[in-house]
């Protein structure tokens, strides 16, 4: 998961080569299928990456931690990125045997040399409220012609962290293309507002409210890197829009083309009454 730059274009001028941002992710992810505030979660997963500025400075990443399967080979994203996804694992004490409380060592090597970021995994900083949809009810058979406002609960950042967000997505949920998002919201943000003829009618979405909370650490000379362990709480569910309806005007249009059917009609059945 990338955290939007994390002062990197400030930092190129301090170091001669690109640094890097090395960062693990403690995820929670809850499920919603009504108004109701989801009380447990469906599982936990772990991310583990590091990303840069300039494409193709590094070309491989490695991670070495107390887990069972270090040193961990995190695979290329994109140019300017690695990152590593864990599978789903039922409880936090299973994710915890794989992934244990230590320190992590994520290393990136290319042209731009090596850049080495050092995290030490204490505890697992979540906020305490789950974040869900308030107006859940009201996504199914939404109208994806007009504009329609998301609501939600806000949070409070853990205080063990330094800065905390809230994005939201929409994704199709056949192909996982996300068509709408909206992030690094502030943590008091309380809505969004999906404008019309972004979703298509009769079409299944998907959605994620994700409530992030980020420990931001400073600039590393000696690794040439900054380091970033964050713990988001995920909140899942999925909607279907409403099949095509026309537009208020399109009806007018209807209306008026169906009083002129009419009034024709009448004008013949008159003209054959006083042919007779």
């Amino acid at each position: 998961m990338m955290s939007g730059g994390l002062g990197l274009s400030g930092a190129t001028s301090a170091a001669a080569a690109d640094p890097t941002a090395g960062n693990i992710y403690d995820n929670a992810l809850y499920d919603q299928t009504s108004n109701s505030q989801p009380s447990a979660a469906v599982g936990y997963f772990f991310d583990i990456g590091t990303f840069f500025g300039v494409p193709g400075d590094y070309t491989s990443a490695t991670a070495t931690y107390p887990g069972p399967s270090s040193p961990l080979s995190l695979p290329a994203v994109s140019t300017t990125e690695f990152n590593y996804g864990s599978s789903l694992y039922s409880t936090l004490a299973g994710l915890h045997a794989d992934f244990p409380f230590g320190t992590y060592t994520i290393a990136a090597t290319g042209p731009a040399g090596t850049s080495t970021t050092t995290i030490d995994y204490k505890a697992d900083d979540f906020d305490s409220a789950v974040p869900y949809l308030t107006d859940f009810s009201s996504l199914a058979g939404l109208n994806p012609l007009h504009s329609f406002t998301v609501d939600f609960n806000s949070f409070t950042p853990n205080p063990s962290v330094s800065e905390g967000f809230t994005f939201f997505t929409v994704y199709n949920f056949n192909t996982g293309v996300p068509v709408y998002s909206q992030g690094f919201l502030s943590p008091s943000a309380m809505r969004v507002v999906i404008p019309g003829d972004v979703l298509s009618p009769g079409t299944k979405y998907s959605f994620e409210l994700d409530f992030s909370d980020r420990l931001n650490g400073a600039y590393d000379p000696i690794g040439n890197s900054f380091s970033e362990p964050g713990f988001d709480l995920r909140t899942d569910g999925s909607f279907t829009t409403r099949a095509s309806v026309p537009e208020p005007s399109t009806w007018a249009m209807m209306f008026l083309g169906f009083a002129g059917l009419g009034f024709l009609g009448y004008r013949k059945a008159c003209k054959g009454t006083i042919a007779a």
